[in-house]
């Protein structure tokens, strides 16, 4: 992974092609993978044992306009540590998994990931790999020969793949997403639509000032958290994790002109952290540490703006403001 700032200056040097590598990486073990949140710095590269692999299956999230293939893969290191992880979009389709199970019927499967990152899904840590990732499988590489070894005589099996166990994904297509106006929002049946995507075109007429403008999220659950003034504690009893991400969580709300009965109706949209960084043009860390210059953690953050009901000017400029986006009715 390379960062590139307004100082990086890009020369072209051609015919060096010749004396590339066959491959490069730094290998991280299962234990020392990060911890998902924030912008990652740096890709992990990983090695291990290929015990199952998973169809192609489609996922769609609230915010994704179209579907995306997905193929889960679990990874077991030399130790008997399992990972997940999940190839997306056009990755997910270009591995040969017949080719990789047909491999795994004589002998055992030893791959070496590189160009992923770690992710969370439904608590459970795993890894990520997109345009960026690719592997070696089998290849006559030294550490892939070195593992191989460590292994043994013993012949385990691909087996085949949970799709109910922890971090799988489930197959998930969302309707294409329609017009409402605000009154036709408000008037839907929660019960019935939650689930469902709808486009609504609206001025932002007034930031809610009793809704903090960002939140804490549990990093096992993905829940709200909440600051003790000495660590993150879940606001439930199912999770004891006390590690947390800082995101977005702007509540604005807002009116389309649709002017009825009882006048012009304004319902309340609260934009989280993708989306609102887009609207603001800041990362959400930036405007902190502006307002917290003598803090660098998520628990230095969430303990000086405690009781601190400061709104950044990025948060009140966005009224006035109109937007067309993909919205979605909360259980709230």
């Amino acid at each position: 992974m390379v960062q590139f700032t307004k100082y990086t200056q890009i020369k072209e040097c051609p015919g060096l092609e010749e004396n590339y590598p066959f491959c490069t990486y730094s290998l991280t073990a299962f234990v020392d993978i990060p911890r998902p949140g924030g912008k990652p710095r740096s890709f992990v590269d990983v090695i291990g044992k290929i015990t199952s692999i998973s169809d192609v299956v489609r996922i769609q999230s609230m915010h994704q306009v179209t579907p995306s293939n997905t193929r889960t893969i679990m990874l077991e290191d030399l130790y008997g540590v399992q990972m997940r992880l999940v190839l997306w979009g056009d990755r997910a389709v270009e591995f040969d998994a017949d080719t990789v199970c047909s491999m795994g019927e004589k002998e055992p499967v030893i791959a070496i990931f590189v160009g992923t990152l770690p992710k969370m899904a439904f608590g459970v840590k795993g890894l990520s790999g997109s345009t960026p990732c690719h592997w070696y499988i089998d290849e006559d590489i030294l550490d892939i020969n070195s593992f191989r070894e460590s292994l043994g005589s013993k012949i385990t099996p691909l087996a085949s793949f949970d799709s109910t166990g922890p971090g799988a994904l489930v197959p998930r297509v969302h309707e294409d997403p329609i017009d409402k106006t605000i009154a036709e929002l408000d008037s839907l049946n929660p019960f019935i639509d939650l689930e469902k995507r709808f486009y609504c075109t609206v001025n932002v007429t007034r930031v809610d000032p009793d809704h903090h403008w960002w939140f804490a999220s549990c990093a096992a659950c993905r829940k709200s958290a909440r600051h003790d003034g000495f660590q993150f504690h879940f606001l439930g009893d199912a999770c004891s994790s006390i590690n947390a991400d800082l995101a977005y969580c702007v509540s604005v709300f807002a009116s389309d002109g649709t002017i009825i009965d009882d006048g012009t109706p304004e319902t309340e949209f609260v934009v989280f952290d993708k989306v609102a960084a887009g609207a603001l043009g800041k990362p959400l860390f930036t405007i902190l540490c502006q307002r917290y210059p003598r803090c660098t953690t998520s628990d230095g953050f969430a303990s000086a703006a405690k009781y601190d009901a400061f709104i950044p000017p990025e948060v009140t400029r966005l009224i006035g403001k109109k937007y067309k986006r993909m919205v979605s009715i909360s259980k709230k």
